[in-house]
């Protein structure tokens, strides 16, 4: 499979000529919402309380602004589904309490 090279979208303007993105996004399987908060300047952008079964819809959010991951936070667990921040973690190595490089 061949990918074609990708070129993120204005980040600037993706988050309404601010300085902060922010962008809520729903899992209606599991009514879990998921944020993500990036600074424009620096290109960096966590992730917060992502959800397993959306991680490809997460990843690929993140690579279409052209965010740097730096980490995964979870602010509570759910007896009904599976945190997605280990997920995060493998594919972008982000800063996360348990990560050991």
């Amino acid at each position: 499979m061949v990918v074609a090279p990708f070129t993120p979208i204005s980040l600037r303007a993706a988050a309404g000529g601010g300085s902060l993105l922010f962008r809520q996004l729903f899992d209606a399987q599991t009514g879990t919402f998921t944020y993500l908060l990036g600074d424009v300047s620096i290109r960096q952008a966590v992730i917060i309380d992502s959800v397993f079964e959306r991680h490809g819809r997460d990843l690929a959010l993140i690579r279409e602004l052209g965010l740097e991951l730096v980490a995964s936070l979870d602010t509570h667990v759910h007896a009904d589904h599976v945190t997605g921040s280990w997920l995060q973690l493998g594919h972008w190595l982000c800063n996360w309490p348990s990560c050991s490089r």
